[in-house]
């Protein structure tokens, strides 16, 4: 593979290849949301029965759950339990690059075969999202080590339900220093992932692994790294203000559907129903077309 510049035709071509391959994309998105709640459910309770292992009364105060996730053992599981929630993400949007790969080669993959292609590949995948989950922990460590900094300077005087109800002055200045530490280390995550955006494919596509692969798409991102970025950072606030506008839009239909007409259930319950439906379609239509979408540019990239 060669350093090229961004080709911006070819870069929007991955909305022709969605146009093509929707429904398997879809299909790919029920299925990867069916693998993880299977998966993660055991693992997700796995770590709580750690957390309550801590506690002689079966309860965990936040502090309690603090010093665990410090502690060498609850690192370790932090990232385990990471890697394994990260992998299942790198497994559907590896079946959706398979399948995105196939549009541009213009041939049809059905998501069975994609999810054939990929089976072969869970390890490296796990792998890798392991790696990644461990490499960022040590990059927003000093950010998080700063956040719990101001909040033992400003915010420890008094219970915190104290400071959430009254937000005293002190409430105010570590809400804005947090806040611009946040941001900054935001900015820092993006250019991480931009540097890796291409780490992926490369492990399904040109059987690099792990480190090498994550070097070897940080050296073919090169100067880009900082326009990938700004792509990235674009891609989130459209994928946030889409969600706030169908947020709006659900409840102006919600309210057109459901009038205030109390013990009337022989009009309420229909109305109801029919703005709950609007609500999971909606919401499945922009996770389908986030995810979908974001594979596919990726290939193209």
């Amino acid at each position: 593979m060669t350093t090229h510049p961004m080709n911006w035709p070819e870069l929007l071509k991955a909305f022709q290849d969605f146009r093509r391959t929707w429904p398997q994309l879809l299909l790919t998105d029920l299925l990867s949301r069916a693998l993880a709640f299977i998966v993660l459910t055991p693992v997700v309770g796995l770590l709580l029965k750690l957390f309550l292992m801590r506690a002689d009364d079966g309860v965990l105060a936040d502090a309690d759950i603090a010093v665990f996730l410090l502690h060498p053992f609850g690192i370790a599981a932090l990232i385990i339990i990471g890697a394994v929630s990260l992998g299942v993400l790198f497994a559907e949007q590896g079946v959706m690059m398979v399948i995105g790969f196939g549009a541009v080669e213009n041939r049809q993959v059905t998501w069975f075969d994609a999810l054939t292609y990929i089976s072969h590949y869970a390890i490296h995948m796990v792998t890798l999202a392991g790696q990644v989950i461990a490499r960022l922990l040590l990059v927003a460590a000093p950010f998080l080590a700063a956040i719990g900094g101001i909040y033992l300077i400003f915010l420890t005087r008094h219970n915190i339900n104290y400071y959430l109800v009254e937000k005293p002055v002190e409430w105010w200045w570590a809400l804005t220093l947090a806040g611009v530490i946040a941001g900054v280390m935001a900015v820092f995550m993006l250019r991480i992932f931009a540097n890796w955006i291409l780490t992926l494919p490369m492990v399904l596509f040109q059987g690099d692994r792990g480190r090498r692969a994550l070097r070897k798409s940080q050296r073919q991102v090169g100067k880009r790294v900082w326009k990938i970025t700004f792509l990235l950072a674009l891609w989130l606030i459209g994928i946030t203000l889409l969600s706030g506008i169908f947020t709006f839009a659900a409840g102006i239909f919600g309210d057109l559907l459901i009038p205030d007409l109390t013990g009337n259930m022989a009009i309420v319950t229909p109305g109801l129903g029919l703005t709950l439906l609007f609500i999971v379609l909606g919401n499945l239509a922009i996770a389908v077309g986030r995810n979908a979408l974001f594979g596919l540019l990726v290939v193209r990239l």
